[in-house]
This record gives structure tokens, sequence and C-alpha cells, in this order.
């Protein structure tokens, strides 16, 4: 029973947000570039080659805002590219009634997939021969979650950073990414 109210007070909370004015994240769009690093080391491969990342977003509702994600990253033998789309949940716009705030702060889900760009090889044999193995691609799941802040002192153009953690292949780490944001 408690459950079920708790449901029904979320869904009516929220269809009271959406039928409420509109806020400064719905129909804006928002432009990041990004660089992205490890922040832990729960990664199988020791080292830590960055991720340069482009996100644009877009914001449906008061309080919600869904985008798309590319991040690439280029290594010694393995190239990533990362591909997913996120949904950012605005906080701040319960607490401030704007038409453009300069400040954003917001949880971030991610999905979506990770292809590894492995190049060709010639591998070390126990009898002292080598192996020559063909280049080849490695696709895997990608999920992470965190949150985020935003400032933007030239009104449209900003800076902000991401703090998640996230989940894929043989990774499991905490990421700062930080970069520029243009909104409109």
């Amino acid at each position: 029973m408690k459950t079920k109210i708790l449901i029904i007070g979320i869904l009516s909370l929220v269809a009271l947000q959406v039928s409420a004015q509109d806020s400064y994240i719905k129909n804006r769009w928002n432009i990041k570039l990004a660089y992205q690093t490890r922040f832990s080391e729960n990664e199988v491969y020791s080292i830590n080659k960055p991720l340069y990342n482009i996100a644009a977003n877009y914001g449906v509702f008061n309080h919600f805002e869904f985008g798309l994600n590319a991040a690439y990253s280029v290594g010694i033998s393995t190239d990533k590219l990362k591909y997913f789309a996120n949904c950012n949940f605005h906080i701040l716009p319960f607490f401030v009634d704007a038409e453009d705030f300069r400040f954003d702060f917001y949880l971030t889900t991610n999905c979506g997939g990770i292809t590894y760009f492995y190049g060709p090889t010639d591998v070390y044999q126990p009898d002292g021969t080598f192996e020559y193995h063909e280049s080849y691609k490695l696709y895997k799941f990608y999920y992470g979650a965190g949150a985020g802040a935003a400032f933007y002192p030239f009104k449209h153009v900003g800076i902000y950073g991401e703090f998640t953690y996230e989940e894929y292949y043989m990774t499991k780490a905490w990421f700062l990414k930080y970069g520029l944001s243009v909104k409109f």
C-alpha cells in the first residue's frame, strides 16, 4: 500500500511539473565538447587515455533533457568509440523560477555501446615464433550514472563538469568529464 501511495505521489509531482509553466530547460538545445579522464584505477589496462566527447541535448520537459553523445580515444594498440544516449534530470528549476538561469545542477544517466578497434599485431609465442593477428572490432554494452554542474558566465556559453561511475567491458571506474557548453 505504501509503495502505491509513493508511486502515485511521484507521478502526480511529475504531472504537475510538466503542466506547469515552462522552465529554462524546456525547448533548449545544449551542445557540449569535453575531455574525459578516468578518476579511479579500476580498469584492467593501466594506461589512462583520455576520451574526447561531443554531445547534443534537448530539453523535452521542465526538468528533463535527453541527448546523444559520442566519445573517441586513441590508444597505443586500441582505439575506443563510445556512442550513447543520456538523460539529465535538472534539479535547480524546482527552486529557481527564471527565464535564463546561469547555473545548472543535474543528475545524469548514460546507456549505449562501445567499440574497440584493435590493429594488426604480432603475438610472441612460447616456441620463439610470432603469430600475426588481423585487425578486428569488439562491441560491448556501456552504461553509467552520476552528477553534473554547469556555469554560464557569458549567458549562452559556459563550462561544465560531470562526475560519473561507468561500467563497460573490463572497466568499472569513476570518470571526470569537463569542457565547454553552449546553450540556445
